[in-house]
């Protein structure tokens, strides 16, 4: 199974102190590094958990960058499967590199398109705790977590559609061993979670253009609704 390791190079650091990121692409024992165009300082950088640490002034932005490089990464994995074509290191890293070419983020910053929804939210819902809302952030983290799982860890915003949303919603309501069998309120507050989460994306422009927001067609959805407390 290919993977997609976010790694420093300390041994090119540069005479500012920054020294380069890249993606470590392998895939049956061979490794391929792509250069993801971004420098930080060593000290900044948490080896164990190939992420940055929040004394980088933008650890919120750049560890975004890098969750939609390797979403990106998974991304171009999954198509080639679909179509049936080569999948392996060279052709991965070509893969990445490609997609990292008409995005690429300058040093100075400037934000860089989402190419995966989770990769939106995960930031998203992060702030909220940074901005001391705990209770927020909570609510939003579980909803995060659990659409996260439904999905295997990977939602590209073309895929969540109304239908989507249904399918997630039935797979939570509807009883054992076909759903988990939460409650309707429960179910309800997970969604509208989500539909905040995609509402602020197209609000503050991170969306892809034209993309639509999918709860716009689920108005009225029995999956929606509230339950009178007993």
């Amino acid at each position: 199974m290919p993977t997609f390791t976010p790694l420093l190079r300390p041994d090119k650091v540069r005479p500012d102190g920054r020294a380069p990121l890249y993606l470590a692409v392998r895939e049956a024992g061979l490794k391929r590094m792509v250069a993801l165009g971004v420098y930080v300082r060593p000290k900044d950088w948490n080896k164990g958990k190939h992420e940055l640490r929040k004394t980088e002034p933008e650890w919120v932005r750049l560890n975004d960058f890098i969750q939609q490089s390797v979403a990106a990464g998974h991304a171009a994995l999954a198509q080639r499967r679909a179509a049936r074509e080569p999948v392996t290191a060279d052709t991965l890293a070509d893969d990445l590199r490609a997609w990292l070419e008409p995005n690429e983020m300058a040093e100075e910053g400037g934000e860089k398109p989402h190419v995966d929804f989770l990769s939106f939210m995960g930031p998203w819902v992060e702030a909220f705790s940074e901005r001391g809302q705990p209770s927020t952030f909570k609510a939003y983290r579980t909803a995060h977590r659990r659409i996260r799982d439904y999905s295997k860890g990977s939602l590209p915003w073309e895929r969540l559609t109304p239908a989507f949303l249904r399918r997630w919603g039935s797979s939570l309501s509807a009883e054992p061993p076909h759903g988990e069998g939460l409650a309707q309120n429960y179910v309800r507050k997970l969604l509208t979670s989500v539909r905040t989460a995609c509402r602020s994306a197209i609000r503050d422009g991170v969306a892809p253009a034209g993309w639509r927001d999918p709860f716009g067609q689920l108005s009225g959805d029995p999956l929606l609704r509230t339950e009178r407390a007993e």
